[in-house]
């Protein structure tokens, strides 16, 4: 019985471990910043500069300084952007990011409002879902 109670607490250990550094880690950043580029290229028709990605998906992302720009013209600037992504709307398909935080950001609201036609209506036919956001 010893040598089983052993082996549990091992494994609980590496599993800690292991919970630990997936929560620190960086994973999928590159997979982030290419979904976010093309989904700005195809429902706005502009382009997105994205800097450092950081994150994963238990904890979130964190995007440093993004700007998007349509003509040739910056339209909005963020110095970052924290994303919480649901993991249970991953799963379910609904709307992947819970929160999203844009700190120090400028736009310029006239170009933005010739963006916001741009948006077309999820596959249910209703209206664009928004996740709750925050702006700094």
């Amino acid at each position: 019985m010893n040598k089983k109670r052993a082996i549990m607490f091992l494994l609980a250990g590496a599993i800690l471990v292991l919970a630990f550094f997936a929560l620190g880690a960086n994973m999928a950043t590159d997979l982030v910043r290419e979904k976010i580029t093309e989904a700005v290229m195809e429902s706005l028709d502009s382009k997105i500069t994205l800097g450092e990605v950081k994150g994963n998906p238990f904890r979130g992302y964190r995007i440093e300084d993004v700007t998007l720009s349509t003509d040739g013209s910056e339209v909005f600037s963020a110095h970052r952007i924290n994303a919480k992504v649901s993991l249970i709307s991953l799963i379910t398909g609904g709307a992947p990011v819970s929160l999203l935080e844009i700190v120090g950001f400028s736009s310029d609201v006239d170009r933005i409002n010739r963006l916001v036609p741009k948006i077309q209506p999820g596959e249910e036919g209703g209206q664009p879902s928004y996740p709750s956001g925050r702006c700094a």
